[in-house]
């Protein structure tokens, strides 16, 4: 099947109602620190913001290619890790409501990982150029970004400290409670991926699993 590329589609104007999730989400962030979004940057923001609506398998970001932006997601689900197509290593999974900030974005280098959606998603898009001017301008959106990942940071890093103690059913408990849809969207092979358990022993613990919850 040949790949399906984001770069396919067309970037459209975004809604009231996606412009106020990401504003959401950024004041969210910023609340445990007592601060308030800088209004100045969040007009520069929408002017920049763009939306894209992408298909099931397609593909943000490529093993080797260098990121072209930043992202929000609205709705839908993504896969960050390598060897998509055989041998999946999946760093993260990422959902509603996630920032979407890729490695050597701001270096310009290629990136080590990909990219895909494992299924049909909402994402908010702004140029990687014009992202870095903002940070220039504005240093609230330096704020943001190291809390960004360093939110990512420490969700996975969280996540492994529980799998150690966690047993496979316990581990496939862990991801019904956090996403009660996850054996619908989700490949037992990107489960597997995600729980560090093989695709087999996902297929048969979670039919006990889906019982129980």
């Amino acid at each position: 099947m040949k790949p399906i590329y984001a770069s396919q589609f067309p970037l459209i104007k975004p809604a009231e109602i996606d412009l106020q999730a990401i504003e959401s989400a950024l004041a969210e962030l910023l609340g445990p620190l007592g601060l308030q979004l800088d209004m100045k940057f969040i007009k520069r923001l929408r002017k920049r913001l763009w939306l894209l609506e992408l298909p099931k398998r397609c593909i943000l970001l490529k093993e080797g290619a260098v990121p072209q932006g930043v992202f929000f997601m609205l709705s839908g689900s993504l896969l960050v890790g390598t060897g998509m197509n055989e041998g999946m290593q999946l760093n993260q999974i990422l959902r509603k409501g996630d920032f979407v900030l890729p490695l050597k974005l701001f270096g310009g280098g290629k990136s080590r990982i990909e990219m895909r959606m494992a299924e049909h998603s909402r994402l908010l898009f702004m140029d990687a150029k014009q992202y870095q001017r903002m940070l220039h301008k504005f240093p609230q959106v330096v704020t943001l970004t190291h809390l960004w990942r360093d939110r990512q940071e420490e969700q996975a890093s969280e996540r492994k400290r529980e799998f150690r103690i966690l047993s496979t059913v316990q581990r496939l408990h862990w991801l019904y409670k956090k996403w009660p849809d996850c054996f619908l969207v989700f490949s037992d092979e990107v489960i597997g991926a995600y729980l560090d358990l093989g695709r087999e022993t996902v297929c048969r613990n979670k039919g006990e699993v889906i019982r129980n919850g």
